[in-house]
C-alpha cells in the first residue's frame, strides 16, 4: 500500500476565480514534488489556471507568489517533495493605483 501525503491548498485573488473555491484538501502520493502537485492542479482546473500559474513548463508565473511553510516557493524548489500536512497558498499580483 503506497503512502499518501495530505496537503491544504489555499487560493487568493485571481487564482480563486479560476478554482471557484477558497481552499481545498488534496491527497497525493508521498514523495510527490511541488511540480507534480501544481501540474495536477493545472490538469484539474484547465488551461486558464495553467496560464495564470505556470505559463511556461517548469516556471511559475512571475506575477504569482506560491507560499509553502511560510516561504516563497521558487522555480528551483519545484523539485522538492511535498510534505505531509503542508499548506500551499497561491497569491496573484494585484495591480492598481
Amino acid at each position: 500500500m503506497s503512502q499518501r501525503a495530505h496537503l491544504t491548498l489555499k487560493y487568493y485573488n485571481l487564482v480563486r476565480e479560476k478554482t471557484h473555491r477558497p481552499s481545498e484538501s488534496l491527497e497525493v502520493e508521498a514523495g510527490s514534488t511541488w511540480m507534480e502537485v501544481i501540474e495536477g492542479l493545472c490538469h484539474k482546473y484547465g488551461p486558464d489556471f495553467r496560464l495564470l500559474v505556470m505559463p511556461q513548463p517548469g516556471r511559475l508565473n512571475p506575477q504569482l507568489r506560491v507560499f509553502s511553510g511560510g516561504r516563497i516557493l521558487l522555480d528551483d524548489q519545484l523539485g522538492e517533495s511535498a510534505t505531509e500536512g503542508a499548506e500551499l497558498s497561491f497569491f496573484s499580483a494585484i495591480s492598481g493605483g
